[in-house]
């Protein structure tokens, strides 16, 4: 089933869900694009769990945003306003088909070239989804929610300024970015800490 793109989002009912490959593909497309429609369709977890692939996908969506400002404004080199964080899956869906898959009932283990790559999958009505449950360090997931919308606000306001003609060159923009991301993460850190009594 071919995935097509709606103006960088996916539709729901084209994503593929098969099998535990093609849900992993699904999964980073649509978090590339920022499409948390279909992120949500496509991961099963508690309410907390989904709300922070929620946020991941905004931040991406404000990323994509960001880089194509930049890149409408310098081209080519725009891209590089992003960094690494401009297409999260690249890594994956390059060495997809080295993956090793392991199905047992209705669970399967993917695992890429390493250990980030490894993910938990689950059978939920007869459609593969990644199981938020089972990865790692759930308490640093749940906590990175202000920091995931910290960086959302950055990459947009940055957007913003681009298109405001603010920055003349994509490195000045690029560390711009970098500072809001910075004070954008402490603040929300501050922000999250218990007050002193």
């Amino acid at each position: 089933m071919g995935m097509l793109f709606v103006g960088n989002v996916l539709r729901a009912a084209d994503l593929n869900q098969s099998t535990p490959k093609e849900t992993v593909i699904s999964f980073a497309k649509a978090l590339d694009a920022g499409d948390t429609a279909s992120i949500k369709q496509l991961v099963t977890g508690t309410d907390k769990q989904v709300a922070m692939m929620e946020g991941a996908g905004n931040m991406m969506s404000a990323m994509k945003r960001m880089q194509d400002a930049a890149v409408a404004k310098w081209g080519d080199a725009g891209k590089a306003i992003a960094g690494e964080m401009g297409k999260p899956s690249d890594e994956i869906l390059k060495n997809i088909d080295k993956a090793e898959i392991k199905e047992e009932g209705d669970t399967a283990t993917f695992k890429g070239q390493n250990d980030k790559e490894t993910v938990k999958l689950k059978k939920v009505d007869g459609k593969w989804k990644i199981d938020l449950a089972s990865m790692p360090d759930q308490g640093e997931l749940e906590k990175a929610g202000p920091a995931l919308k910290a960086m959302t606000k950055a990459a947009d306001d940055t957007a913003t300024d681009i298109k405001a003609d603010k920055f003349k060159t994509v490195d000045e923009a690029k560390q711009a970015f970098g500072l809001k991301v910075m004070a954008a993460v402490m603040s929300a850190g501050a922000a999250s800490q218990p007050a002193e009594k």
